[in-house]
């Protein structure tokens, strides 16, 4: 056989040698493709997950301290509102009873019980046209004068304005602490100055307040009035009290178009960038903000962007294996998602019911009265509001034990639940036998007529106690 005739019979035994040859450099250029597709998807992958973690962190910054924002409005607004309503009726006493010793007297007992109540009150004062105290919360009689205050001298100068002003903060020269002074212009019969009524509220219980909002060392809650000047700030900062914010780009960018919302700016009073998210209150047109840094906004995802950018050039690296391990990274990371959002519905929930009627709590009810109560002097709508109390629930217990003294709570309040009808109405544990509904858009005939179902529901329930009597 010659070399022609060995060639010939190789070919023949080998048929496929010559496609092995062809096959093996398209096999190879499919590998490279298929690595260099894969090693590009991994990179636009790892890419585009960083940057949703950028975006996520601002995202949810942006609602959680808007949420907080509206709060913390509603908050201060409610804290006014009192002393205005407190105001309102000192008013009337002292236009009913005069400035007598007796009078005095007893607005002096009346202003050291609610000083005492309301923790946010630093002084409560009733000064003179010429701006002597005639009165204040204070045991012992004080004798300055307070003529040269901003707040006194705006009331003397304005006779058109009735309602509340909220001041500068100042150093209370009873106590030696910054307060914010809530004023009010008292007038004689004739329509005279004839003095000022005056509740400090204390810089520090704000500060304190607001301090527990503050997610980090790099957030910060301002209140100011709506000048820009800063009335408090968490954390507190004792050269900011007083400072203004009227040159900051939320004041002269934002504030003339929009009431609330959410920017990034540079702090006025630290010149760093932070993530603002404000919102001009309601009632008394006060400012509210809240900021985070860029840097401590993005702390957590600096690390979580280390992380993965180490896991994307190991997975250039090995690709198939940490093609696995980032799958279980993801999954479990939509895992923790999962579970945290389950454990924040279920504290939301316990933060707002009570655990032993499933009815709402006394601090829903905190929450939500005030907000109701706005809602109806705004709409000019009526508002009903029943107050309940067990009778003999006392000596109930006593006779037949606190398990069946819950066992009756939790059957009065599944009465009082299931008699309620319209979404809106809120049935609330208000404390121990003490039960509340809240009626928004009720009158008082619908309120009356609420109550007298309420009353017939607990009835039906036939609850009997031996020996009933009356507990006081």
């Amino acid at each position: 056989m010659n070399y022609n005739d060995d060639l010939n019979h190789f070919s023949d035994e080998n048929p496929s040698s010559d496609g092995h040859l062809f096959l093996k450099p398209r096999v190879n250029r499919f590998a490279i493709t298929f690595v260099i597709v894969a090693m590009l998807s991994v990179l636009s992958l790892g890419i585009a997950y960083l940057y949703g973690g950028y975006t996520n962190k601002f995202e949810e910054a942006t609602k959680d301290n808007e949420h907080t924002a509206v709060a913390l409005s509603e908050h201060i607004d409610s804290t006014v509102f009192q002393v205005e309503n407190l105001s309102g009726d000192i008013l009337e006493r002292l236009a009913y009873d005069g400035d007598s010793p007796p009078a005095l007297a007893r607005l002096n007992k009346q202003f050291r019980k609610i000083a005492q109540d309301l923790p946010a009150i630093a002084g409560i004062f009733v000064f003179d046209s010429s701006g002597n105290v005639l009165v204040s919360d204070k045991v012992s009689p004080l004798s300055f004068n307070n003529s040269d205050r901003a707040y006194f001298r705006y009331h003397k100068a304005h006779p058109d304005d009735q309602g509340v002003h909220i001041g500068s903060a100042v150093e209370s020269r009873t106590t030696g602490d910054l307060v914010i002074p809530i004023s009010r212009r008292i007038e004689d019969s004739n329509g005279n100055f004839s003095g000022v009524f005056l509740a400090t509220l204390k810089v520090d219980y704000l500060n304190n307040f607001y301090a527990q909002f503050l997610d980090s060392e790099s957030s910060v809650v301002v209140l100011t009035l709506n000048d820009g000047e800063v009335l408090a700030r968490a954390p507190y900062l004792a050269t900011s009290v007083g400072k203004t914010l009227a040159q900051g780009q939320i004041f002269r960018e934002y504030l003339p178009h929009r009431t609330s919302g959410t920017v990034m700016v540079t702090s006025v009073l630290e010149g760093i960038d932070k993530l603002f998210s404000y919102k001009v209150t309601n009632r008394y047109k006060l400012f509210i903000g809240i900021g985070i840094t860029k840097t401590g906004l993005l702390a957590a995802w600096y690390g979580e962007a280390l992380l993965a950018s180490s896991a994307i050039a190991l997975l250039l690296i090995i690709l198939l294996l940490l093609g696995k391990v980032l799958v279980n990274y993801i999954s479990l990371s939509s895992t923790y998602e999962e579970e945290l959002e389950k454990a924040f519905a279920i504290a939301h929930t316990l933060s707002t019911e009570d655990a032993l009627t499933g009815l709402k709590n006394r601090r829903y009810l905190n929450t939500s009265l005030p907000t109701e109560i706005g809602r109806a002097k705004r709409n000019n709508s009526p508002l009903g509001f029943i107050m309940m109390d067990i009778d003999y629930f006392k000596s109930y217990n006593d006779s037949y034990g606190h398990l069946l003294g819950d066992e009756c709570l939790r059957a009065v309040s599944s009465a009082i639940y299931a008699t309620i009808r319209r979404p809106g109405d809120c049935a609330v544990r208000y404390g121990g036998e003490e039960l509340a509904v809240l009626l928004p858009d009720t009158d008082e005939a619908g309120t009356r007529k609420l109550a007298t179902d309420l009353c017939f529901a607990v009835s039906q329930l036939g609850i009997l106690i031996k020996a009933a009597r009356w507990d006081g």
